[in-house]
């Protein structure tokens, strides 16, 4: 019976055993390619960092497992726009009622939130003569977070009506605001940013003599934000280009029971 048991045993997992061909890893180099906006001028693209240590489990001579650990950046700009009245200790200089003036405070805000984090794709991968395909989904935890902004502040009729010409002292101008400011501004906050994001990553390589080139497309299913009110769906997708070196350990093609 013992001896039964042996020989259902070595014929039950020495097919599985044999699957297992080789393990390979090394760094991996690379960036992401991200489209922030589109306009009639053309597309503005940013480049961010996506490097780490890649990780390849060959199950077979055309099945391979691919993962690995990255830092990776990726960035998303927003705009807003805001119009308020101008007023005078109160007053709105609306009401004067003058024909062809605008007395209305035009702000508008750009700013760029760039995301750093801990990238993790889980990708099954179709391998021939040294090109593969490869799909998966990935998981990416933000550890850091930075944000510029710029706001303008417009306001129409200051910028047409010279009020010093009224008072050479100063004074009255004194009692307005500039017609036209600028601020910048810098944060680390994470407020109301995704700190998970997940989706899925697809791609095509080619390896030879250890090297291996890679491009990606990667595709995020949620909102880079927490909560996007009204707006519409913002999520993260950009290509990635990528250089890895891989050190491959020794093949195991025949079992240990054979």
């Amino acid at each position: 019976m013992k001896k039964l048991n042996s020989i259902l045993f070595a014929l039950t997992f020495c097919p599985l055993i044999s699957f297992s061909q080789s393990i390979s890893f090394g760094p991996e180099v690379g960036f992401n390619t991200i489209l922030l906006q589109k306009n009639e001028f053309g597309n503005e693209f940013r480049l961010g960092w996506n490097s780490g240590a890649a990780f390849n489990w060959n199950i077979t001579d055309y099945l391979s497992l691919r993962t690995g650990v990255y830092f990776s950046q990726r960035q998303k700009n927003y705009f807003g726009s805001d119009t308020s009245e101008l007023n005078v200790f109160g007053y709105d200089l609306n009401d004067l009622g003058i024909p062809g003036a605008d007395f209305n405070v035009y702000t508008k805000t750009a700013g760029v939130t760039s995301q750093y984090g801990i990238e993790i794709p889980i990708m099954a991968s179709y391998n021939y003569k040294g090109f593969s395909v490869f799909a998966g989904p990935y998981m990416h935890f933000m550890v850091r977070a930075w944000t510029r902004e710029k706001t303008e502040t417009i306001i129409p009729f200051l910028q047409t009506f010279n009020i010093d010409s009224l008072d050479p002292t100063g004074f009255i101008s004194f009692l307005f605001p500039p017609a036209y400011e600028e601020n910048f501004t810098e944060s680390s906050s994470k407020e109301n940013l995704r700190t998970f994001d997940y989706g899925f990553k697809c791609g095509l390589s080619y390896e030879a003599n250890g090297f291996r080139t890679s491009g990606y497309y990667t595709l995020g299913i949620p909102d880079y934000r927490i909560d996007r009110g009204a707006d519409e769906l913002n999520n993260h997708h950009y290509f990635s280009f990528s250089v890895a070196y891989l050190i491959r350990t020794k093949k195991s093609g025949r079992s240990s029971f054979q």
